[in-house]
């Protein structure tokens, strides 16, 4: 009976961690980083396409390249 439930319990476990990292790919890892992916300042989100000074016009955070 023993090994009946390692034949089972393994694959289930298995399974469970495939998905897990497997929805860690999909769901964006933070929201700084969306907003950096999208070019917006990573403090207030102003849009900074087109920005070549290298402070966000909004708030004055330096913009990382």
């Amino acid at each position: 009976m023993d090994l009946i439930w390692w034949l089972f319990l393994v694959p289930v476990v298995v399974g469970v961690i495939v998905v897990i990292v497997q929805f860690h790919r999909v769901v964006p890892v933070s929201e700084q980083q969306r907003l950096k992916d999208a070019g917006c300042c990573h403090q207030c989100g102003y849009d900074l396409q087109g920005n070549e000074s290298g402070v966000c016009p909004e708030c004055g955070a330096v913009i990382r390249r």
